[in-house]
């Protein structure tokens, strides 16, 4: 067992330092806080397209679906697909694991401290 966490841990170390050099070379995507913040209350779509100054339309345009859609996803009233949500955020150049967990406002779902 504690050889285990040992190998975890240096294969830990190694992502942590490869996670790095992205950061200082500016390959790994980063957001500013205020952005960061507003994602734990609001829906992250919505947070998101507006960080990158894009109106709905824009980004259904360039993912090629219904602006309707895309503000019953932002509302809640639409929860959208794997599918759907995989194509969203290539759009505002998000990872997906970014939007998906915060897609309904946090106050509908317990926040841990």
């Amino acid at each position: 067992m504690v050889r285990s966490n040992k190998l975890e841990d240096e294969a830990d170390a190694r992502a942590a330092v490869r996670i790095l050099a992205r950061l200082e070379k500016g390959e790994e995507p980063t957001l500013p806080f205020e952005v960061v913040k507003r994602m734990r209350t609001e829906n992250r779509i919505k947070v998101l397209r507006e960080h990158r100054q894009m109106t709905q339309q824009a980004l259904a345009d360039a993912v090629g679906m219904n602006r309707l859609y895309l503000s019953q996803i932002e509302t809640g009233r639409a929860t959208g697909g794997l599918k759907t949500l995989s194509r969203i955020t290539k759009a505002p150049n998000a990872p997906l694991d970014v939007l998906v967990p915060g897609n309904e406002p946090a106050k509908s779902r317990r926040v841990q401290k």
